[in-house]
Parts: structure tokens; sequence; C-alpha cells
């Protein structure tokens, strides 16, 4: 009997920033056809100004995957810029997560 492997339908994790919490869950999929949502709202509605974008970009742009995942996150507590900092930590969680030899150096 041979083993199946099960490719999961997204990567869930878990980061913080002082006393914000995020939980990412992303998927394959391009951001520009589905973008990210925080809190139910878009990514780019919930962090409007041009440098929180910049902040949370630079993840996606570092490892070059900035068209390949997209997703949903949950965020609490502390201010804007600590969600912010917890976001860019639980999705550098997620893509370590998901390739570990390639980002994790990164």
């Amino acid at each position: 009997m041979t083993k199946k492997s099960i490719t999961p339908k997204y990567i869930r994790t878990l980061g913080r920033r002082k006393t914000a919490t995020c939980v990412i869950k992303l998927v394959k999929g391009k951001q520009s056809d589905q973008p990210i949502t925080v809190n139910g709202k878009s990514i780019i509605e919930y962090w409007p100004s041009k440098a929180e974008q910049a902040i949370w970009q630079e993840v996606f742009r570092t490892t070059n995957t900035g068209s390949v995942y997209t997703g949903t996150a949950v965020v609490a507590g502390s201010g804007k810029q600590g969600q912010l900092g917890a976001f860019v930590h639980a999705a550098a969680r997620a893509l370590d997560k998901i390739e570990p030899e390639k980002f994790h150096s990164i």
C-alpha cells in the first residue's frame, strides 16, 4: 500500500508583536485576483498608508511570492502598528513553514 502525500489547503500560523497577535491562513492564489483580507477587510483598506503597505509587502517581495499566495488574517490587540508587525511575523512564519529550505535563511 502506497502512501499518498496530502497537500494542505492552507498554511496557518501565528505571529506576535508587543500585545498584538495575528493568525494568518495562506493559500495558493494570486493577490491581484483575491487580495489578502484582514479582519474581513481588504489589506489595503486595513492598512491604507503607503508606508504600511510597504511594510507588509516586503515579506512577499523579499521571497518573490507576492503573486503566489493570498489568504486571510485575523489581528487583535495593541494598535495598528503592533498588528502590522504581528501580521508580518505570521506571514514570514507561514512562508517558512511552506518551504523551509528556501525561505528560512531569508
